[in-house]
């Protein structure tokens, strides 16, 4: 697939003008927006899509800050986010990581506001969240928060600009969480395969900077202590022309306007914005370069990249991602599908890689079989044959033309995401683009250029290439330099190369014909919604439920049809959870090739296995739904095994669950609570035991017998009138419920613990950190403990990250979160530490929660107050896009809440909690009679010696115990 997602939009026939004339129809359909010069003088509007009925206004302050505010009556959030145009490619040779090291100190106290984490309680304590990170060329600054307080919320951001305090003690303690961030990340396979691609590039270019930063680089030397090189970073580079801001709120833009004025206005302007660095990418005479890299799990990989020329100013043309499109794609006639046909990979993606300002890479990356990772130059070949093919008969305007033509679509039915997520996009892209485009930008393709699509086409040629293989066992010869890779990297011989063009027998390749899912129908449903309905049950029979309603409430022809095939043997031993695993892999195998033009058209399928059986869930474009169904429908019925297809499917299954054991120790902590507490649920040890012996025969009898007793659920929901919903679930009826006999499948179940119990459950990881989720189990699933939980977690969370983040710096991972699991109500505390054992990291999580609870009752009630707002803002957040709103209804049809209202009920619950109460019930199940504690300990290998000294606990040696004790909710 395209690497971009982007790429991944084609179209039909339709001119450049049309689709230009088309995005002015929008322009001026859409909202209201202006924007005005320094004189205040009018300028050209923003473009606007005809879906968006929000108001934007740009402008830029007398400092030079450039700022886009946006106004939207109807948002639950208000947001907003600042873009430095500058990140660790600035990071003086001296500091590496000083950019990132800054980005975490600015959250750590300003002159007015002093004290460390009162930003994050005061954005918590009203509904919000935040967050930052630093790339290459980026610092990025966002948050959300409930819209009543933009206007504080603002004061206090805006200060991180103008009056950080850089507080020498924090200064000593953040070098601990960057450096825990980075030995957290060692074992991390994505970080040590970018550490060696680093350290193949030209150490001239700031690409090649160590980004993260250590204890060692941020060490303070003589004369020249760290907080000084911070100070110096910061007026360097802080400077309000190098910024942009976008900022999301309920008040009209003039209002936002005279904020953002108010409280940004004060930022410096020292600089003028950063120049390109003019070394080039790679040392001249360094490519064609092949290397290896020793991966950390078991995977294969082969990566082949090219070095091109920045594509930003070619965004109206995106040569890249036409060019990814044709690579990229997965249809019959694909390199994708030619690969598959002999056996060598697994998946392939095409576009745009690595880029930054004034460079970029092409990637065309391949996950490889075991036959393909001994045939690799046969499968480069075959890719410098779909290259040839592209460059002979792939450059035409139709194609461009579909590909604008649905990227318009797009663009015009887009649905709001997250204000937070939207305030961070547009403040970058406020760097890129010109702020008239800053919208459509990633949507437009306006330009044919067949020239430029040939010059960056030429670039992908042998001699310009990177060649990365990733696979166990291969020959190397150095170490990375950060992330302590294993690697080689050696100069590719003439002779080499020669093999690669003009040799590879590649008849089975063409280009992808005129896409057939294109939608037509494009027609509203919008007179038969009812906005306050509830979805209504419309069958009723042996064996099949469907659950229908209208929704265009979010102004696009778009639909969502789920349906769930439940089987009594879907996951009821091991074996089982393997076999419909692998019936899942070989259906997707099957439909690959005919859905995907559906998926490039904006009509796509999910089909994945859960513990009741398989849930299919098709979204897009309504148009078309029908005929992707109707090969979905027979693909599952037929049960077809392909031999050679199910050796690949299982062998993968196995790599993906041994992989399992070298994930960070804190998500393998996280994912054995469900392991031990939901039955039917089978952890990887048993899964794997399993798979071993299971072949292709079992599978096909596995198959039919699945479809011999079921039960099917739907919904659908969205633009689908009743009369369509009917005759989709007809096609399930006829293809499962003809000869199936109707059963009912019942939910699993979560073990209850005994009270005073105090469980253990404890194992090894191969991470030098350790890591703990101390789990705090609720007594029932009622809704009003449900409400006690998550209000517990909303009080919780900012001491306890504050006390043993900021405070004692344990660990870079240090949260509190629900774990609610099929509504059993539960509290974790999560840590994972590079310097303390498990035993440490319990015994801070108890002295936490005891002197918490001292705390609480010492709690002012409009702070409680705050709190339990907060977690109202959260919980009634709206649904920003169908898709959100139609799983919310597919988990009240799962738990069996047909009044769909447990967010309602969830609200009312947590009203009625007052703060004395609060604090007795939270005292019983934290601390006194009602007790109900699982920690899951991953011990890390630093820390060995103290592994068997958590006292008070029952270990359990045998992860299935709980689910055999037969005590459940």
């Amino acid at each position: 697939m395209p690497a971009n997602p982007l790429t991944r939009i084609v179209t039909i026939n339709f001119t450049v003008s049309a689709v230009l004339a088309a995005l002015a129809i929008f322009t001026l359909s859409g909202c209201a927006n202006y924007t005005t010069s320094e004189a205040g003088e009018p300028t050209p509007l923003i473009v606007t899509s005809a879906n968006d009925s929000r108001d934007y206004h740009y402008f830029s302050l007398s400092n030079q800050l450039r700022v886009l505010v946006v106004s939207d009556p109807a948002t639950d959030k208000a947001a907003a986010s600042l873009d430095v145009n500058v990140g660790s490619g600035s990071d003086p040779a001296s500091r590496p990581g000083l950019a990132h090291f800054l980005e975490h100190m600015l959250f750590l106290g300003t002159e007015k506001y002093p004290t460390a984490g009162e930003y994050q309680a005061f954005i918590s304590e009203h509904g919000g969240s935040h967050n930052a990170f630093t790339s290459l060329e980026h610092t990025n600054y966002f948050f959300d928060i409930d819209p009543d307080f933009l206007a504080p919320t603002l004061d206090r951001f805006a200060q991180f600009f103008t009056a950080p305090l850089f507080n020498a003690e924090y200064v000593e303690r953040e070098k601990h969480a960057v450096d825990s961030e980075y030995q957290s990340k060692r074992k991390s396979d994505g970080r040590r395969q970018y550490d060696v691609l680093k350290a193949t590039t030209n150490p001239e270019h700031p690409f090649s900077n160590f980004s993260v930063g250590s204890l060692e680089t941020l060490a303070d030397r003589p004369e020249a202590p760290v907080r000084d090189a911070l100070l110096a970073f910061y007026d360097e580079h802080y400077s309000a022309s190098r910024m942009t801001l976008a900022v999301i709120g309920k008040a009209p833009v003039a209002e936002l306007e005279q904020l953002v004025r108010e409280k940004f206005s004060a930022i410096p302007d020292s600089k003028p914005a950063l120049a390109p660095t003019d070394a080039p990418l790679f040392t001249p005479g360094t490519l064609p370069l092949w290397v290896n890299v020793e991966p950390v799990k078991e995977m294969r990989n082969l990566v082949l990249q090219f070095p091109i020329p920045d594509v930003q100013p070619h965004y109206l043309a995106k040569p890249t991602s036409y060019l990814g499109n044709l690579l990229g794609h997965e249809g019959r006639g694909s390199l994708l599908s030619e690969l598959k046909a002999r056996g060598l990979a697994e998946g392939l993606s095409a576009g745009l890689g690595t880029a930054g300002d004034g460079f970029a890479m092409f990637r065309i990356g391949i996950s490889l079989t075991e036959a393909g990772n001994g045939k690799l130059d046969e499968i480069i070949a075959l890719t410098f044959a779909a290259i040839e093919l592209v460059a002979d008969q792939g450059i035409a305007d139709w194609r461009f033309d579909e590909q604008a033509r649905l990227s318009m679509l797009a663009f015009e039915f887009q649905e709001k995401g997250g204000a937070m997520h939207y305030a961070t996009r547009l403040s970058g892209a406020l760097h890129d683009y010109p702020y008239r485009d800053v919208l459509r930008a990633p949507y437009a393709m306006d330009q044919y250029q067949p020239e430029l699509l040939r010059d960056y086409l030429a670039h992908l040629n042998p001699g310009n290439l990177l060649v990365t293989h990733v696979a166990m066992d291969l020959e190397t010869d150095q170490v990375s330099p950060h992330f302590d890779a294993n690697y080689s990297a050696l100069k590719i011989p003439e002779a080499r190369i020669a093999q690669w063009t003009g040799n590879a027998q590649a008849a089975n390749l063409h280009l992808p014909d005129r896409n057939p899912f294109i939608p037509e129908d494009l027609a509203s449903l919008a007179a038969e919604m009812d906005i306050e309905a509830i979805p209504a049950k419309i069958i009723t029979s042996p064996g099949l439920e469907l659950w229908h309603k209208v929704d265009t409430s979010f102004n696009t022809p778009r639909a969502n049809f789920y349906f769930a095939i439940r089987s009594p043997i879907a996951n009821d031993t091991p074996a089982h959870a393997v076999l419909a695993e692998l019936m899942v892999r070989g259906i997707n195998e099957q439909l690959n090739e005919f859905s995907y033009p559906a998926l490039l058209a904006g009509l796509d399928y999910q089909l994945y296995k859960h513990i009741r059986g398989v849930t299919v869930r098709i979204s897009g474009y309504h148009d078309k739904q029908d005929i992707l169904l109707d090969k979905l429908t027979s693909v599952i019925r037929q049960g077809k095994v392909d031999t050679d297809k199910f050796g690949l499917h299982k062998a993968k299954l196995i790599r993906s669950l041994k992989n399992q054991s070298q994930d960070t120790p804190y998500n393998q902590a996280m994912s054995k609570v469900s392991s031990l507490i939901i039955n039917p649920n089978w952890d990887e040890a048993a899964l794997l035991e399993a798979a071993a012996s299971i072949d292709a025969a079992q599978l096909r009898s596995y198959i039919q017998e699945f479809l011999s007793k079921l039960e099917i659920v739907a919904l659908a929901n969205g633009n689908l009138s009743e009369q369509q919903a009917l005759a989709m679930a007809h096609k399930l009826e006829q293809a499962f419920l003809a000869d199936a006999v109707a059963q009912r499948v019942p939910r699993a179940v979560v073990a209850k613990l005994d009270q005073q119990a105090k469980l253990l459950y404890q194992f090894d990881v191969e991470h030098s950190d350790s890591a703990i989720v101390s789990y705090f189990q609720g007594d029932d699933q009622a809704i009003a403990t449900r409400a006690l939980f998550s209000l517990a977690n909303q009080v919780i969370k900012t001491p306890f990250y504050h006390q043993l983040r900021t405070q004692q710096q344990l660990g870079y991972i240090v949260f509190s979160t629900p774990i609610s699991m099929l509504e059993a109500p539960a509290l974790g505390f999560v840590i994972q530490s590079p310097n303390s054992s498990a035993a440490d990291l319990d015994t801070h999580i108890n002295n936490f929660i005891g002197q918490f609870m001292k705390d609480l009752q010492a709690m002012p009630e409009d702070e409680f107050e705050r709190n339990r707002q907060a977690l109202i803002v959260r919980l009634t957040e709206q649904d920003k896009q169908l898709s959100q709103r139609s799983s919310r209804y597919w988990h009240e049809i799962d738990r069996s809440n047909f009044a769909f209202d447990t967010r309602q009920q969830l609200v009312a619950a947590v009203r009625a909690i007052d703060k004395e109460a609060f604090g007795k019930l939270l005292d019983e199940y934290l601390i006194n009679g009602r007790l109900r504690h699982l920690a899951i300990v991953a011990q890390g290998q630093l820390h060995a010696s103290g592994q068997d000294k958590l006292g008070n606990y029952k270990k359990i040696e045998d992860i299935r115990l709980l689910q055999q004790a037969g005590n459940y909710f």
